[in-house]
């Protein structure tokens, strides 16, 4: 199994796409990556989101 890194923009576009709902299959061909890695960015997305409940859809305040 590879264990590469996904740079700090990467990530920014993914998050930005889950925030827009974008589906988990959509955005793996869009930005080639891993369907267990999008995953992974959701479930980490979905705790800061319960902590911070009036930032649902801006990357910005959070």
């Amino acid at each position: 199994m590879d264990k590469r890194e996904v740079d700090m923009y990467k990530l920014q576009d993914i998050i930005e796409d889950l925030l827009r709902s974008e589906p988990v299959k959509g955005i793996v061909k869009k930005r080639k990556l891993s369907k267990n890695t999008v995953k992974k960015y959701r479930a980490i997305l979905e705790k800061i989101k319960e902590g911070l409940p009036d930032c649902e859809t801006d990357i910005e305040k959070m």
